[in-house]
């Protein structure tokens, strides 16, 4: 992706992501409302309002949350 890309993922559709540039990367997310537990309650626990500082989870306590929220996390591919 590079900037002012669209990235469409289908539900239930594995996906990945690494910034590759020298800047820090920038998202927004735009998501479909889901049930109590999902993809956007994940976020809500995980996300940072504008302008606050983002909790550092470690990959356990992300691999629990995640499961929490009926997501499933699969290993990034070491190069």
């Amino acid at each position: 992706m590079k900037e002012g890309y669209v990235w469409y993922t289908a539900p239930g559709e594995y996906h990945s992501f690494k910034n590759t540039g020298n800047e820090p990367l920038k998202l927004v997310f735009v998501i479909i409302p889901n049930d109590k537990d999902g993809l956007l309650s994940f976020f809500k626990k995980v996300g940072a309002e504008p302008g606050k500082d983002a909790t550092v989870f470690s990959p356990e306590e992300f691999g629990k949350i995640a499961a929490e929220h009926d997501l499933i996390l699969k290993p990034a591919k070491v190069e």
